[in-house]
C-alpha cells in the first residue's frame, strides 16, 4: 500500500503474466514458451532501447531457437533446458554471437576459416598468407608407436638431441604441412566471384608460410600468369584453354601509408648522468604521473560497523563509557555491563549465542511461536561450529522470556513484518568537521538520564518519528563538500514491522548480558551511530521517518530501549557520519 501506483501496476502485471506461464509451461514446446512470454512483456523492444540492442535481440532468436532445437529431444523439460544453460555459464562455454544480418547482407563479415566451412560470399579477401605459423614443438609425448618421449636434459652446458622426438617432430611437422593446405583449399574455396590474396614479401625473401609457397609454385607472382600453361605462362606444355582460367590480376602497389617518424636519442653515458640531473630544466609532469583525488563516487561502500569503528576512534567514546568490560570485535557486541566484573566473556561462544537467537527470531512466525523450542533444535543440528550447553541454555532462556513479552504479542499483530533488511543509505557529501574532545566525567554523567537538556529547557520523551518531523532544521548545516554526489553505507536491519496505523518501527536485537540498574542512555550511547543510520535509511525509502527506532535488550530480561531523538541528536549525528565517512575514505 506505500508503493506508487504506478509500481503497484507493474507488480500485477509481473504476478499475472507468471501465473499464465506456470500454467502454460508443460503443455507447450519450449520454443513457444519462450515466444509468448517475449510477447507478454515486450522485452525484444525493451532490449532495443539498449547499448548493442540489435546483436542483444539476435542473441534473443538463437535462445529461441536453441529451445526449438532442445524440444527435438522430445523428454526434455523445462527444467532440463535451464540446467543446460546453467552448466554452459559455469562452464564458460565459448558460445558465437548471434548474426544481426541475414548472410545475404551487403556488409564485411570477419571470422576464422573454421567459422567460415560451409558458407560461400562473392568476395573472400585472405590476408597476409605468408605469415609464420604457430611455434611447434613438445618437451614431451605419448605415442602410441614410440612410446613415451621426453626432452634430455642438459649436461655439462651441452644439448642432447631426443632422436625419438625428434622424429615424432618430423611427422608432426609433415601432418601440419598438409592439414594447412587443407586448410588453405577450404579459405580460397569459399569465393564466389573474387578471390583476393595478400601478403607483405620481398621479391628475393625466404617464404615464411606454406600458404605463399604453394601459391608461388603455381602463379608468377610478378605477372599472376600460370606457371603450368603454354598460353599464358612459361611452361612449354599446354594445359588448359583460355576460357578455363579465370582474370588473374597482380598488384605490386604498396598501399599508401605514411611512415611514422621515430625520434631516436642518444643514451646517456653513466658519467654524465650526474650533470644531466643536476643542470636539468624543471619540467611538468606528464598526466599519468600526477596524482589525482579519489572521486567518492567511484569508491566502495561502507557497512554500519565499519563506520562505528572509525566513530569510535573519532570521538573516544569507547573508552569513556562505564564499561568495565568491553569487547572490540564486531563478533561481540560492544556493551556488557555486569555487576561482577570478573565473569569472563567466551567471544566464541558469545558469537554462537547471539546468531542461534537471531536465526530462530528470522525464522519463527511470531503469529505462532509455539514451535520455537523444535525451532531452535533444529538450527543447532544444522549449525557448522560448536554450541556449548550453557550457550544453548542462556538461548533457550532468552527466547521463552521474548515469546513471553508483550513484544512478541505486538509483532504477531503487525500490519507487515520484514526481517534482515538490507539497505544502502546515500549520505550526500559534506566537509567533515573538528572532532570534538571527549566528555568529561561531569559531562558524561549529565547525559545519562533518559532526558536530554537543551537551551535551557527540558526536552520530553518521544518517538523518534515525532522528534524528526517537529524538529527545525539546525542553524549551521554542515556544507556540503565539492565533488561527487555522496557515499553509500550499507548494513542489515534485524525486524522491520508496520504498525495498525501505518507507521514503521526498527527493532535491533542485543543478546549482551546487562546490569539491572543500567540506565537507558547507558545502553542507547554505544548503538547511537548504528540507530540513527538505521532511521536515516528508512526515511529515505518511504519520505518520512520510522515512528520508533528501539534496542531489543534479551537479557536479564526483554527490555525495550527507544532512541529519543533531539535537534541537538540529529545535528550531532551528521557530524559524526561525515567525519567518520572521510576518515574511512582517506585511510
Amino acid at each position: 500500500a506505500f508503493l506508487p501506483e504506478e509500481q503497484q501496476r507493474r507488480i500485477v502485471f509481473a504476478r499475472d503474466v507468471l501465473i499464465q506461464l506456470r500454467s502454460i509451461k508443460d503443455r507447450m514446446p519450449l520454443s513457444k514458451l519462450l515466444t509468448r512470454a517475449v510477447e507478454l512483456t515486450g522485452y525484444d523492444a525493451a532490449l532495443l532501447t539498449e547499448h548493442l540492442g540489435s546483436r542483444k535481440v539476435a542473441n534473443l532468436r538463437k535462445l529461441i531457437e536453441m529451445a526449438r532445437e532442445f524440444d527435438q529431444g522430445e523428454l526434455f523439460t523445462l527444467k532440463d533446458f535451464v540446467e543446460r544453460l546453467h552448466t554452459s555459464v559455469l562452464e564458460e562455454t565459448d558460445e558465437e554471437f548471434a548474426t544481426t544480418l541475414p548472410e545475404t547482407g551487403n556488409v564485411i563479415r570477419l571470422m576464422s576459416i573454421h567459422q567460415a566451412k560451409g558458407l560461400e560470399f562473392p568476395v573472400v579477401i585472405v590476408a597476409d598468407i605468408d605469415r609464420k605459423g604457430p611455434p611447434r614443438g613438445r618437451s614431451a609425448v605419448l605415442h602410441p608407436d614410440f612410446g613415451a618421449l621426453v626432452k634430455l636434459p642438459d649436461q655439462f652446458g651441452e644439448s642432447h638431441e631426443n632422436l625419438g622426438l625428434k622424429m615424432f617432430g618430423l611427422l608432426e611437422k609433415e601432418a601440419d604441412a598438409e592439414e594447412t593446405i587443407r586448410l588453405f583449399y577450404v579459405a580460397c574455396t569459399r569465393a564466389a566471384d573474387y578471390l583476393i590474396l595478400s601478403a607483405g614479401i620481398e621479391p628475393d625473401a625466404k617464404r615464411n608460410s606454406p600458404w605463399l609457397e604453394l601459391v608461388e609454385s603455381r602463379f608468377d607472382l610478378r605477372t599472376g600468369l600460370l606457371k603450368t600453361d603454354a598460353l599464358l605462362g612459361s611452361s612449354p606444355a599446354g594445359t588448359a584453354g583460355r576460357e578455363t582460367i579465370p582474370d588473374i590480376l597482380a598488384h605490386k602497389q604498396p598501399p599508401a601509408a605514411k611512415p611514422v617518424a621515430r625520434e631516436t636519442e642518444r643514451p646517456v653515458p653513466l658519467a654524465e648522468l650526474t650533470d644531466l640531473i643536476l643542470f636539468a630544466e624543471p619540467t611538468e609532469p606528464p598526466a599519468s604521473a600526477r596524482r589525482w583525488p579519489r572521486d567518492a563516487s567511484d569508491l566502495p561502500p561502507i557497512s554500519v560497523s565499519r563506520l562505528e569503528e572509525i566513530d569510535a576512534q573519532l570521538v573516544g567514546q569507547v573508552a569513556n563509557l562505564p564499561v568495565p568490560s568491553l569487547g572490540r570485535s564486531r563478533a561481540v557486541e560492544k556493551l556488557v555491563l555486569l555487576d561482577d566484573e570478573s565473569v569472563p566473556v567466551d567471544p566464541d561462544q558469545a558469537t554462537a549465542l547471539g546468531t542461534l537467537v537471531h536465526a530462530v527470531l528470522e525464522q519463527i512466525d511470531f503469529a505462532q511461536p509455539a514451535n520455537w523450542p523444535a525451532l531452535l533444535e533444529g538450527i543447532v543440528s544444522n549449525s557448522k561450529d560448536r554450541v556449548s550447553a550453557d550457550a544453548l541454555s542462556s538461548a533457550r532462556t532468552m527466547l521463552d522470556n521474548f515469546f513471553a513479552s508483550p513484544l512478541a504479542k505486538e509483532l504477531a499483530s503487525a500490519k507487515s513484518l520484514h526481517r534482515e533488511v538490507e539497505f544502502a543509505l546515500l549520505v550526500p557529501s559534506m566537509s567533515p568537521v573538528p572532532v570534538p574532545s571527549p566528555p568529561s566525567s561531569e559531562e558524561r554523567a549529565r547525559v545519562r538520564g533518559p532526558i536530554e537538556q537543551t537551551a535551557g529547557q527540558t526536552q520530553p520523551t518521544s518517538s523518534v518519528g515525532s522528534r524528526l518531523a517537529a524538529s527545525p532544521p539546525h542553524p549551521n548545516p554542515l556544507p556540503p563538500k565539492a565533488g561527487g554526489e555522496g557515499t553509500r553505507v550499507v548494513g542489515k536491519i534485524d525486524l522491520l514491522y508496520e504498525d495498525a496505523q501505518g507507521g514503521w518501527h526498527i527493532l535491533d536485537y542485543k543478546t549482551n548480558d546487562i546490569a539491572d540498574d543500567a540506565t537507558d542512555e547507558q545502553l542507547l550511547t554505544p548503538y547511537e551511530l548504528q540507530l540513527g543510520v538505521y532511521a536515516r535509511a528508512v526515511e529515505q525509502w518511504f519520505g518520512e521517518p520510522p515512528r520508533e527506532v528501539s534496542l531489543v535488550m534479551l537479557r536479564p530480561t526483554v527490555r525495550r530501549v527507544s532512541l529519543n531523538w533531539t535537534t541537538i541528536r540529529n545535528d550531532k549525528l551528521q557530524v559524526r557520519i561525515a567525519n567518520a565517512i572521510d576518515r574511512c575514505q582517506s585511510l
